[in-house]
């Protein structure tokens, strides 16, 4: 099923020559008959004695707000609902359209199909490498933006590419050759064989504490000479 605005020009044409469509919202349009929804009693009575005439129904969410019999007549629910669907019942006018009214409808909507075409290209040129680039906007009228390319202008994208391979390239020389120079200028420190630090106490002290050995002092300790 077509998809088209809820307010667009597109949607109102499909309103006036009956062609089924949905939008991103909750307004669509369906051939045949669908659900009571919402409607209130008189117009739910309404609707199920119109069914067997019905040729095409316009929706609110769930809700017919009005539907087209099978000799061209338009019934328009008059119940209010939502804001959503009082703006959705804003659009029925369109199916009252004939004659120079369809054609006008038409010719708008053609308008609007090729403006919205138009928009889109732009868009997508403006997001194409070679506009990004800084080459000039490519023309579109006749042909693919592909097509339009020249090709000086792939010349210089791939002009463009190999430069910056070139450049990455030789950053990633440049910081393994820094590394490396960091590496030679200073070098890891080596770990250093200290042997272990003697404590050297005096000869008296050692004496009265019984550490020194006679062959430190030429004799026994003082105590053992005590003892003797």
């Amino acid at each position: 099923m077509t998809r088209y605005a809820t307010n667009s020009w597109q949607a109102r044409r499909a309103l006036a020559f009956r062609e089924p469509y949905t939008t991103g919202g909750a307004m669509r349009a369906v051939e045949g008959t669908t659900s009571t929804g919402r409607l209130n009693d008189h117009w739910t009575s309404t609707y199920r004695a119109d069914m067997p005439r019905i040729v095409y129904t316009v929706m609110s969410y769930s809700t017919p707000i009005a539907w087209v019999l099978d000799d061209n007549s338009v019934v328009k629910v008059d119940q209010k609902f939502s804001i959503t669907t009082s703006g959705h019942q804003g659009m029925l006018y369109a199916l009252d359209a004939t004659g120079e009214n369809r054609a006008d409808l038409d010719e708008r909507a053609d308008t609007e199909r090729q403006r919205n075409r138009d928009r889109a290209a732009t868009r997508r040129e403006e997001r194409h490498p070679a506009v990004l680039l800084g080459h000039p906007v490519l023309p579109r009228e006749g042909r693919s933006l592909n097509a339009a390319l020249s090709q000086d202008i792939v010349n210089s994208l791939m002009a463009s590419v190999e430069e910056q391979v070139a450049q990455e390239r030789q950053r990633v020389v440049a910081e393994r050759a820094r590394a490396e120079r960091s590496q030679s200028t200073y070098p890891p420190p080596k770990p250093l064989n200290v042997a272990p630090i003697r404590m050297e106490y005096s000869e008296t002290f050692s004496h009265e504490k019984g550490w020194a050995a006679p062959k430190d002092w030429g004799g026994d300790s003082p105590a053992r000479a005590n003892e003797r």
